[in-house]
């Protein structure tokens, strides 16, 4: 399993691919524009160059809670959805809430260090940037745990 794990934004993006378990990438994207049709053609091209360059075979994608879910937002997964379709890939959303819930956190700081101990790679990121309430790398953490999540969930499912 080749797993494409997205934070979803239409300003920042956050990006991880995990094959058989290891992190092979991990990126946040910025797109400091206004939102445009042409913006997400741009962002879902992202997305499309990590499924060509790692065959990703799942992807997973963390969400904003249904309240919090723009027209861009909305626009954004549809797209996604529909690249899955195109690529032939497993398509899962996760919210950040079932996210704690399965984690058994409550704060975003516990939810990160959790990751953090599956991935210790994210070390570095996570003492970098604690300092700045994890501004920039909270969407890298954010992937990873989406994607661990799925593939957690895919390897029950295949047991069962």
């Amino acid at each position: 399993m080749i797993c494409l794990g997205i934070s979803i934004g239409t300003t920042r993006t956050g990006v991880c691919v995990i094959k058989d378990g290891t992190l092979r990438e991990r990126r946040v994207h910025t797109y400091p524009h206004t939102f445009t049709d042409n913006k997400a053609r741009i962002i879902t091209n992202k997305y499309r160059h990590y499924i060509d360059k790692y065959r990703v075979t799942d992807i997973a994608v963390k969400i904003p809670a249904q309240a919090k879910q723009t027209k861009a937002v909305k626009l954004l997964l549809h797209r996604i959805k529909k690249l899955a379709e195109e690529c032939g890939c497993e398509f899962d959303l996760t919210n950040m809430f079932e996210m704690k819930s399965v984690t058994d956190t409550y704060t975003s700081e516990e939810t990160i260090r959790y990751i953090t101990e599956k991935y210790p790679e994210l070390k570095l990121i996570y003492d970098k940037d604690r300092e700045r309430d994890f501004k920039h790398s909270k969407k890298i953490f954010e992937a990873v745990l989406v994607a661990y999540l799925h593939r957690e969930r895919s390897l029950k499912r295949q047991v069962q």
